[in-house]
């Protein structure tokens, strides 16, 4: 097993494509090259072709450095300074004919000594004038000349001598600036932080008064008037907000029949600096059913490679009066938004949320209450909302899709489906925003389609899935029959996309979600089951994922490389 990963090694690839295209000077790029295997892979390898001959240390001294230095000489000692090399040549200006020195007599060729470059012959003196001229790299090339020179300038001891500095902490802090500047999860700060310290003192420690506003930002209550609240509730809205990660083995996986090689979580952070909370992905409660008992209680996010998703947002109705009675069925759809999304665009902060059957509010950070799209129950039945390129959409149960940008004005994008029947209610349809597309995902629980490619099976289950493109220049909704090497996943808060070839483990060409199950128990009453299932857009067939061998451990078990930590 490898040594542990350094926490730089686990930034992403985008993310290192955009540093190495800051860097403009060639130890920079040598640097950043010599920092692991999978930041040298980033950046290609100079050629040898194009590399220049390896420099002599003296070639490298500062021009105005040699013109200080040719201003010290005279008569032999500046020939010798010109026939060091080219660019020491180029300073001093050649001598004339008038003023050169008598040829030398013959009899002086027997006696000379072995030939030595002229720049060793200096006088000590003036190599001494030269070295106090000097400072950091210079000094360096200067006791690299020759041994003479190396006498005048004294060893630098280890003591002084700084620790060998890895090339990552030579970059300048403008540019740590500039990287610092391009991440937005936390989980990338964090990285970022942990390099080393001169790193981490460009940014800052997250305190816990500087929580993101998703934790700290009260809304009010309620969002339009409902005659199914009661009257005395009072209380506040809290915006809070989850994860999902896709976390990756840093070692290689020998046997990947045996775990899945990448593992998708919901993770929620909690008030504390640097505790978080495990959820299931495609559930919106933290205590469902399904897996949630079964979770790991900790995780350390540092000990992997971490890829963030999408985020989350949810409000939670916080009572100012305890000694209300809690609140009935009617009255939780007023009290708990079924989908919430969140837009910003500098200054500007909104939220849109879909409550009470269907209708639709929009709060600005400068309002002092909700504004309300509906015109209350029976207008329209929206089902879900989502920013996408700076502005809110939102999708009712017919396929209508209305946009709202920051500053509240509304503006209809698409009519009704043209596959939707009149009278017919369709919960099930959702958007989700994917590299730039938006896509609507319209889920048929009558299946008239399903299997209908497939041989005959008992696990098939009677369910379909339409697929539709955002076509914006025709402002209509363009059917996709296939997904490429895109995975998608609809769940009850959140739906999403991945790449397939970026993460193993995920079967493409597929749409992840929850199957529900309707049964009666020893009590006689009904009881909904969920299960996640796996509808397969080649075959327009659905499966339980338990069903379908080598995608069935996505979300549990826990991969055996997964370190649980304890708590």
């Amino acid at each position: 097993m490898d040594p542990y990963p350094p926490p730089w090694s686990g930034l992403r690839r985008d993310l290192l494509l955009k540093i190495a295209n800051l860097l403009d000077s060639s130890i920079d790029r040598l640097r950043f090259r010599g920092v692991c295997y999978r930041w040298r892979s980033v950046l290609p390898t100079p050629s040898r072709r194009s590399a220049p001959p390896y420099p002599p240390p003296w070639s490298g001294l500062r021009r105005d450095l040699l013109l200080k230095i040719a201003n010290l000489l005279d008569g032999i000692d500046r020939l010798r300074f010109r026939g060091v090399c080219y660019r020491w040549r180029s300073v001093l200006p050649t001598p004339s004919r008038r003023s050169a020195p008598p040829y030398p007599p013959p009899w002086s060729r027997r006696s000379a000594p072995p030939y030595s470059p002229p720049w060793s012959g200096l006088r000590r003196d003036l190599l001494l004038k030269i070295a106090n001229l000097l400072d950091g790299i210079d000094r360096l090339r200067f006791r690299g000349v020759c041994y003479r020179w190396r006498s005048v300038l004294p060893t630098p001891s280890r003591r002084s001598a700084p620790p060998h500095p890895h090339p990552w902490s030579g970059l300048r802090r403008d540019l740590l600036l500039k990287i610092a500047n391009l991440l937005d999860s936390s989980i990338d700060r964090l990285r970022f932080r942990g390099v080393c310290y001169r790193w981490r003192s460009v940014l800052s420690t997250p305190s816990r008064r500087s929580a993101p506003p998703s934790e700290s930002l009260k809304l009010p209550f309620p969002m339009a008037p409902d005659p199914n609240l009661n009257q005395r509730r009072r209380g506040k809205f809290m915006l809070v907000h989850s994860t999902v990660y896709c976390l990756q083995t840093l070692y290689k996986i020998t046997d990947t029949c045996k775990t899945t090689e990448c593992w998708i979580i919901k993770i929620e952070e909690t008030g504390e600096v640097g505790e978080v909370r495990l959820k299931d992905p495609l559930y919106r409660s933290a205590k469902s059913k399904a897996l949630s008992p079964r979770l790991p209680k900790g995780l350390n996010l540092l000990d992997h490679r971490v890829s963030e998703i999408t985020k989350v947002y949810d409000l939670q109705f916080v009572a100012n009066n305890k000694k209300i009675p809690a609140a009935g069925c009617f009255e939780l759809f007023s009290l708990r938004p079924t989908r919430v999304a969140v837009c910003s665009k500098g200054p500007d902060f909104a939220v849109m949320a879909i409550h009470s059957y269907g209708q639709l509010s929009i709060w600005k950070n400068d309002d002092q209450e909700w504004t309300s799209l509906s015109n209350g129950p029976g207008d329209f039945y929206y089902n879900d909302v989502v920013c996408h390129k700076g502005k809110f959409y939102a999708l009712d149960y017919s396929g209508i899709t209305i946009s709202v940008d920051l500053s509240k004005e509304i503006a209809q994008v698409t009519p009704t489906l043209a596959n939707h029947r009149s009278g017919d209610v369709n919960f099930y349809k959702r958007l989700v925003s994917y590299l730039g597309d938006l896509f609507l995902v319209d889920r048929d629980p009558r299946g008239s389609l399903a299997g209908e490619n497939s041989d005959s099976d008992d696990d098939v289950l009677p369910t379909y899935f339409h697929v539709h493109r955002l076509n914006e220049d025709e402002r209509e909704w363009v059917p996709v029959k296939s997904l490429g090497n895109t995975a998608m996943f609809v769940g009850e808060d959140c739906t999403f996309c991945v790449s397939t070839q970026e993460w193993d483990g995920c079967k493409k060409n597929c749409i992840y979600y929850l199957e529900r199950f309707v049964s009666r128990d020893d009590a006689n009453e009904y009881q909904v089951d969920r299960e996640v299932a796996l509808f397969d857009m080649e075959d327009c067939s659905a499966k339980l994922l338990s069903r379908v061998s080598d995608y069935s451990k996505l979300f549990w078990p826990p991969p055996s490389w997964v370190k649980v930590v304890d708590v």
